[in-house]
């Protein structure tokens, strides 16, 4: 059997730990098909920052396109996230819970990305309460148009908010500068 193009790159390039490999001939087609390849595999480039101060992000993974254009606006504004990107809840069974847990009180703020499949999420629902029941504040970013339950709607309210679906880029940017706290950014404001 030979294998062709991106997939084997890509196979190489991690086998190698290398970030970066360079392609002679036919470098539009192959930066076409990386593209198309990287679109459908859909993966963030932003890397978590385990150095404190950070934010958490609490996503469901359904909404991993979603995100990831969150966190690259995370990235854009120098804020040190820390986020499952290594899908610690698929590899490490039910084992990931502590380390959750640990990064969650370690954060100075959740980014709660909520849309109607991370308010049905149980892993979502329990990173958010305990977020909440150790005082870490948090921050629902409406990516899609959301209906909370009652009860939840009582907790975090529509006024607290921020919805990212239907808010300009500049203007939304502009909210989470104020909403993120200080410390969290690198390059400290």
């Amino acid at each position: 059997v030979q294998l062709y193009g991106l997939p084997v790159y890509l196979e190489l390039m991690s086998a190698l730990n290398i970030s970066e490999i360079r392609v002679l001939g036919y470098p539009l087609r192959f930066g076409y098909y990386l593209w198309k390849y990287q679109r459908e595999q859909s993966r963030s480039t932003v890397r978590s920052d385990t150095s404190r101060p950070y934010v958490f992000v609490s996503y469901c993974r359904n909404d991993a396109s979603l995100v990831y254009d969150q966190l690259a606006i995370l990235d854009s504004l120098g804020v040190r996230v820390w986020w499952d990107e290594e899908g610690l809840a698929v590899s490490c069974g039910e084992d990931f819970e502590p380390q959750i847990a640990a990064a969650i009180k370690g954060s100075s703020m959740v980014f709660w990305c909520l849309t109607p499949d991370s308010v049905k999420s149980r892993f979502v629902k329990k990173e958010v309460t305990y977020a909440e029941n150790n005082n870490v504040p948090i921050m629902p970013v409406e990516l899609r148009k959301t209906t909370m339950s009652d009860s939840m709607e009582f907790r975090f309210g529509s006024n607290n908010r921020l919805p990212a679906y239907n808010t300009s880029g500049d203007r939304f940017r502009e909210e989470m500068l104020k909403r993120i706290p200080k410390e969290c950014f690198r390059n400290q404001r």
